[in-house]
């Protein structure tokens, strides 16, 4: 709404500045015919009275820079919207972060990382989703922090209990061997972080304070 809203007076502006520039031509031009006339009529007694030529128009006009202005400002402001709509996780409400979170493992899931021996970015991408989650979910500013810092954040929400905690802890704890540690974690224990993912969400995105 703030956009749309910015961008009608954004045209509203152009539409008013190019009128105004557009009157001011009109009256500037007749006011040039009539001081023709008045010249023309004084000099009637002149052998010969050459034609006056007409005012010259400059190369460029104010309203078109007006506009151009106004057209690279408009880009702008798309872009930054369009970068804006592509941020999901710091857009969208609370209530639907369960739903992103699932189908970014999705996403992950169909990327194959790991049959291409891309073990470390699967993990990284894993438990960044988690994260990300997290803090939407809980409206935690952790973005930064280090895993250690994340779950004092993280115990601080309300909503979850100790066997939640728990979990998270150990699903990043697992992920940080992967990511820092260069741990070559086994089938299974593969199977185990995206289950634990999943778990994770599948917990804590109702409200158990109620």
């Amino acid at each position: 709404m703030e956009l749309k809203g910015f961008l009608v007076i954004l045209i509203a502006v152009v539409v008013f500045v190019y009128q105004s520039e557009t009157h001011s031509t009109e009256k500037g031009g007749n006011r040039v015919q009539e001081g023709i006339k008045i010249v023309l009529e004084q000099q009637s007694n002149a052998h010969e009275v050459r034609g006056i030529k007409g005012p010259i128009k400059p190369y460029w006009h104010f309203p078109y820079i007006i506009m151009g202005l106004v057209s690279t400002l408009l880009l702008g402001l798309i872009s930054v919207y369009l970068i804006r709509k592509r941020k999901n996780w710091e857009i969208i409400p609370s209530r639907l972060a369960p739903g992103i979170a699932y189908e970014a493992l999705e996403d992950l899931g169909r990327k194959d990382l790991i049959k291409n021996g891309k073990t470390r970015d699967y993990y990284i991408e894993l438990a960044d989703i988690i994260r990300h989650y997290l803090q939407k979910r809980f409206d935690l500013n952790a973005s930064t922090m280090t895993t250690e810092e994340f779950l004092v954040e993280v115990t601080t929400a309300n909503e979850l209990f100790s066997e939640h905690i728990k979990l998270i802890r150990d699903f990043l704890i697992h992920c940080d061997l992967v990511k820092f540690a260069r741990y070559e974690p086994l089938g299974e224990e593969v199977d185990w972080s995206f289950r634990s993912a999943k778990e994770i969400i599948d917990r804590t995105q109702e409200d158990h304070t109620q």
